[in-house]
């Protein structure tokens, strides 16, 4: 089979020593997250230098609420390659190629929606988070090209997702790379020369993400004969399709979930800034837009920061799908341990070495930062990193039920952890100020672990039952896949 034969660039870790396997996996992985984060942060750092503080902020400010519509497609093309890592673990070649073709169909449907849905949704999104009217026409600007350009976001969310779910870390890597040059070239080019303002910025991301989209799509189909689809693997079946649809839906909501949770404490934010400009309205000391700025600051380093935890998350989806397909529970319960504390460890590090760093990272976005920014940006900061170990365990616990194919569960935790970060990021931000809206977020992660681990002790006793019977793993979406076939043979 091919699938079993070439694969010099993969990463198979249905088999050896489960750590060596996570780290070699995991450090491109890790170095691709960062270049991904350098996308925004380029484009927040040329747009403050160049434009101001003011088209800064206002990006930054962006984010919540294009992650509501982008959140949903990377949720998608991510539950699409767990089922790509299922097959690839179960050595189904045929099963890999009708997975693709299927995510493909589903990714353009879902690309053609969700462009429509964004560009009609700007108003009302930039509405929602309270932005100060200094700032919206910034954010307004900067969103269109980024939702018009959704089509290339979820294709190379697509590929790369897939080429990780084979075990290739290493090419997606590569087209970050690529796609940073070219994205920081852009980025000059747009909004200094070409005088295009901050959507420049956006347009120059949407073009570095099409090329880095190329790029992965002539290689996995140049590098790995298994992923080459034939004619009739394009035929539709309803295993195939109810199988992507029951673990990427869940993943796409789930993500919109976290966006809406966003959404809202961004509006936590600009509630504490509005309050506080109106209280200084007549002190000529007066930092303007000190609370949106620094929320848009922090996020920035939190993105970068979250970099390693996600990268951990996106490790155990492929390694527990993988091994989900290979039907390996003890491998699985061992690997569930070891990504654990290792997450947690990482967590530690990293509050250890950046908190003290957080009010001198702000210079790269803002020449000079008020003393109150960078105060606010630290204590934020401080608060996040000082609580990762909740966000780390609750990043690896669900991504494993992702690659167990169990989405559902991931969907209902998402709830809880919407309904505590709007609860506490808006009522923490009007009676306890920018702190309380800093601990909304550990808030939400320690609700979420506490649904989390019970749900995943409760799912192992039905696995080890599963094991036990013979139906763990993909054997039972392969004898749904032979009846459907069978059923349709005898009809024709």
């Amino acid at each position: 089979m091919e699938i079993g034969k070439r694969r010099s660039k993969t990463i198979d870790m249905t088999k050896g020593s489960i750590l060596k396997g996570m780290f070699i996996f995991l450090i491109p992985l890790l170095i691709g997250n960062l270049f991904q984060q350098a996308y925004n942060v380029v484009d927040s750092m040329i747009v403050g230098q160049i434009l101001g503080s003011d088209a800064f902020t206002a990006v930054g400010a962006t984010g919540s609420s294009s992650f509501m519509i982008l959140g949903f497609a990377s949720g998608l093309t991510g539950g699409l390659s767990v089922c790509a890592a299922q097959y690839f673990g179960a050595k189904d070649e045929q099963g890999l190629r009708r997975s693709l073709a299927t995510s493909f169909i589903l990714s353009f449907i879902v690309s053609l929606i969700l462009t429509l849905v964004g560009v009609l949704c700007i108003d009302p999104l930039l509405t929602l988070t309270d932005l100060d009217w200094q700032f919206y026409q910034y954010a307004k600007e900067y969103l269109f090209p980024i939702f018009l350009g959704i089509v290339f976001t979820i294709a190379y969310n697509l590929f790369s997702n897939v080429l990780r779910s084979l075990g290739d870390t290493r090419t997606p890597l590569y087209a970050l790379i690529l796609g940073c040059v070219i994205n920081i070239g852009a980025d000059y080019l747009f909004v200094g020369p070409f005088n295009m303002g901050v959507a420049g910025a956006a347009w120059a991301t949407i073009l570095s993400q099409a090329i880095s989209c190329i790029f992965c799509a002539i290689w996995m189909f140049w590098r790995y004969p298994y992923t080459r689809i034939k004619k009739e693997d394009w035929k539709p079946l309803k295993s195939i399709y109810g199988l992507h649809i029951r673990i990427s839906l869940p993943m796409a909501i789930q993500f919109s979930i976290v966006g809406i949770g966003l959404l809202m404490q961004q509006r936590g934010a600009n509630m504490i800034n509005n309050a506080y400009m109106e209280a200084m309205a007549n002190n000529p000391d007066i930092v303007n837009g000190l609370y949106t700025t620094a929320y848009s600051a922090a996020g920035r380093i939190d993105g970068f920061s979250n970099c390693v935890i996600l990268a951990i998350g996106t490790m155990m989806a492929t390694y527990c799908g993988q091994n989900y397909g290979a039907s390996d529970l003890p491998r699985i319960k061992k690997g569930l341990i070891t990504g654990t504390v290792m997450s947690i460890s990482v967590c530690l590090l990293m509050a250890a070495f950046i908190i003290p760093l957080t009010p001198y990272i702000l210079y790269l976005f803002i020449e000079n930062p008020p003393q109150e920014v960078r105060d606010a940006t630290f204590i934020y900061m401080a608060v996040q990193l000082g609580c990762y170990a909740l966000l780390s365990t609750l990043y690896v616990f669900r991504s494993s039920f992702q690659g167990l194919g169990r989405s559902e569960i991931t969907v209902i935790v998402s709830i809880v952890e919407l309904v505590l970060r709007i609860t506490f990021s808006l009522v923490l931000a009007q009676y306890a100020g920018w702190l309380g809206l800093a601990f909304s977020n550990p808030i939400s992660w320690l609700g979420s672990d506490l649904v989390l681990i019970p749900a995943m002790i409760i799912i192992m006793k039905k696995f080890n039952k599963q094991e036990k019977e013979g139906t763990f793993g993909m054997k039972k979406e392969k004898n749904s896949l032979v009846k459907e076939e069978v059923s349709a043979q005898e009809s024709n």
